[in-house]
């Protein structure tokens, strides 16, 4: 997705920021499954980046570096669209990448049952957070779970003929949804939950 930012007019160059994004978190069983597939790929001879079991999520919204003036309106955003949303068992399955086979560079695991629900809610985020100076999405949401970047392809063939046999799909109930600030250190990110907005039901 594309970093969504902040319009110019809504920031200045000396007040903090936070940077955040508005995520589903992934069970525990899943993730297990998807580190024993990252030990799996890790075999072939390419330079990827996996994320770290704790990292994984699936992004909703990346809103990037934030006012900290905005932070009320952004909880506030997220709660309107938490109670605005049922919810919804999910299922996560199959991978994939960005942004292409080609040309690979991210590798993901999907959604596939459920993804009209994110993508909804993902649309939601968009309508109230532009009330509030933040720049719309311009791709399309594509629900998944990134579980490593790559930095140099290598024998990029194997890897994706291998990552094509696919992520046998598992259930993810969705009650309901996080956001999270990260902090960008070297060896890795540090996320930090500053709100759980529950689903309706």
């Amino acid at each position: 997705m594309l970093r969504a930012t902040v319009r110019a007019r809504d920031r200045t160059m000396t007040e903090t920021t936070h940077r955040l994004f508005i995520a589903a978190a992934i069970p525990e069983a899943i993730k297990r499954e998807i580190a024993a597939l990252q030990r799996h790929l890790g075999r072939h001879d390419c330079d990827v980046r996996w994320v770290r079991s704790p990292a994984l999520h699936v992004t909703l919204r990346f809103l990037g570096e934030t006012p900290e003036r905005l932070l009320e309106q952004v909880k506030e955003a997220v709660k309107t669209v938490a109670d605005a949303t049922w919810r919804a068992e999910l299922s996560v399955e199959g991978t994939g990448f960005f942004p292409n086979r080609r040309n690979p560079k991210i590798v993901w695991v999907g959604v596939t049952q459920g993804a009209d629900v994110l993508s909804g809610m993902a649309a939601m985020l968009d309508r109230e957070l532009e009330q509030h100076g933040f720049e719309p999405e311009r791709r399309p949401y594509s629900p998944h779970i990134t579980i490593g970047r790559i930095r140099r392809a290598g024998d990029a063939d194997s890897l994706i003929d291998d990552a094509g046999r696919g992520f046998e799909a598992m259930s993810m109930p969705l009650r309901d949804i996080l956001l999270i600030e990260s902090d960008l250190r070297p060896n890795g990110p540090v996320y930090t939950v500053l709100g759980t907005y529950n689903l309706k039901g």
